[in-house]
């Protein structure tokens, strides 16, 4: 008979890395912080018995018989842990934060709180999205299978929900959507991922509509109805696809009750202009070349009024290098930003200009061929300052690229000055299009993008069996890049220089999230190229003008 000491009780990885391991089943915190699998052994292997009486008569036996199976892997214990449980913990530890404008779901612990443990669609939701991510994180192929049934059975209660009028205005049913439009995205990178999640944002905004008559509305359904509206906006504005009927009732409504817009906020309200003006040039509501400048001349001081307003805590700093590396800075100059989020919308609104813009010198060529004499000299300047402004908003995207594309602390110049670093604590995006979100994330995983993923230039320890999913501002950029593509009054070396960084970034991304991008990027409105979002070939002209 021998008696060993106590075997420890931490997970198997944490014994392995030999850190602190607070013991939680069915995944320690550590685990769930790092993206990697967590199991624990069973006690019972490593207790000593009295086993005189077992030697003794498996001595007078012939035959031998193993009296236990073999002991269970790591792996195989992971499995047999609470898969509710497991899912839950991933969901929260990654999409579920205090913050909207880095969380699409800020509202779901006080709503689970409340509602979770009657509504069994919330829970299946919750279940399926929980387990598709930690399937993916942890390349689970197995898992995915549970996922899906998951998946299957929210449907059906959703269903069942919507179909009794007391369970379809709980706010438990509308969440519920939101997070199968998740689903969709994170298991289909394609466009039928995409066209099943405009399927469940229609539905909410429907839904969401049908709620607004009540009285009474709670905090937890504002938090929810904002965000759904923010889904909305980034799937219409990426997809290019009109946003839905009921959708401006619902945003003038949320407007109403909510605090004080945020920068975020605001500039989602543009994008709003944005994708109502570009559908407008699709159905050709403007008749006249010149009804289409006013228009987009009017968005675009709206936008540059955004710039200039821009608070002290979200502005840049300009850093212009000689002799910096030339294949990591466009013209040995790059931008710092106080964060990933402040540097996504200073690159949106700039997108965004330079599309205006392109549009204007589009139907200023127009006018130019048939104007008289006298208009020539004021079309031809409009033409000018547009193509100066679309160099200058696409010399600025490029500035972002060493910090959103993760590189920044490998420049010499940003170790060698004193150069106000970015906070290492600031969140990326996840998706608000069901996700940098991200939210959404996002966008793919861009738009997917957990909530606690960090900066660039935060330490990795994830381990070699476990990639989390790939920072969303990788898959950013690289959207801000494909729409430079196109460009031909960049100038050559600008363009050489977007198709050598879109180059790196595709073979840091992942796979799968890469086809989705280019699926969304696909789907291109029909009136003309200057809307168009993004190139997926290289096309180098060349240059028109100079910088």
């Amino acid at each position: 008979m021998a008696y060993p000491r106590k075997p420890s009780t931490s997970c198997e990885e944490c014994r392995k890395r030999r850190t602190k391991c607070d013991k939680s089943r069915p995944s320690c915190r550590t685990c769930i912080r790092k993206k990697r699998p967590c199991g624990y052994r069973e006690l019972e292997d490593f207790m000593f018995f009295d086993e005189s009486e077992r030697i003794i008569a498996k001595s007078k036996s012939s035959v031998i018989v193993s009296q236990r199976p073999p002991p269970t892997p790591v792996t195989a214990t992971v499995l047999s842990q609470d898969l509710n449980e497991l899912a839950l913990n991933f969901f929260v530890s990654n999409y579920v934060g205090s913050d909207s404008t880095t969380s699409q779901f800020d509202f779901l612990p006080s709503l689970y709180s409340r509602e979770g443990f009657a509504s069994s669609g919330l829970q299946e939701s919750i279940k399926a999205v929980g387990l598709a991510g930690y399937a993916k994180s942890t390349h689970r192929d197995d898992l995915i299978v549970t996922a899906t049934k998951s998946y299957v059975s929210a449907i059906r209660k959703i269903s069942d929900a919507l179909a009794n009028p007391h369970l379809a205005h709980r706010d438990s049913t509308l969440s519920s959507i939101l997070l199968m439009g998740t689903y969709e995205v994170m298991l289909l990178p394609n466009t039928s991922g995409l066209s099943n999640l405009k399927k469940h944002l229609d539905g909410a905004i429907s839904l969401a509509n049908m709620r607004l008559g009540r009285q009474k509305r709670s905090e937890t359904e504002m938090k929810m109805t904002r965000s759904l509206v923010q889904s909305v906006i980034m799937n219409s504005w990426i997809q290019n696809i009109p946003l839905p009927p009921g959708f401006h009732a619902l945003q003038r409504q949320t407007m109403t009750q909510a605090s004080p817009p945020t920068t975020h906020g605001k500039f989602l309200e543009h994008l709003v202009d944005l994708i109502d003006f570009r559908h407008a040039m699709n159905d050709q509501t403007y008749t006249t070349p010149n009804a289409v400048i006013y228009e987009a001349v009017r968005i675009d001081k709206r936008l540059a009024t955004f710039l200039d307003d821009m608070p002290l805590d979200s502005c840049y700093q300009n850093v212009h290098a000689p002799g910096e590396d030339r294949e990591l800075t466009y013209n040995e100059s790059y931008h710092v930003y106080p964060s990933n989020i402040a540097a996504h919308i200073w690159n949106s609104i700039r997108a965004s200009r330079l599309r205006l813009h392109r549009i204007i010198i589009m139907k200023s060529l127009e006018l130019l061929a048939s104007s008289s004499q006298s208009e020539l000299a004021s079309l031809a300047e409009q033409k000018a300052n547009s193509e100066s402004l679309v160099r200058h908003m696409a010399r600025d995207i490029c500035a972002s690229v060493p910090q959103l594309a993760g590189y920044l602390e490998k420049l010499k110049s940003y170790t060698k000055y004193n150069i106000v670093r970015p906070n290492p604590e600031s969140l990326e995006p996840t998706p608000h299009f069901l996700y940098d979100r991200g939210q959404l994330k996002q966008a793919p995983a861009f738009l997917l993008s957990p909530v606690q993923e960090k900066l660039y230039f935060a330490s990795s320890h994830t381990s070699a069996a476990v990639s989390g999913p790939r920072r969303a501002s990788l898959y950013n950029i690289l959207y801000m890049l494909y729409a430079l593509r196109p460009v031909s009054i960049l100038p050559t070396d600008m363009l050489r220089w977007v198709e050598q960084r879109v180059q790196w970034i595709e073979g840091k991304v992942d796979a799968d999230d890469l086809a989705l991008l280019k699926a969304m990027l696909q789907n291109k409105p029909q009136h003309g190229p200057a809307w168009v979002a993004a190139n997926l070939q290289p096309v180098v002209r060349e240059s028109q003008g100079t910088t």
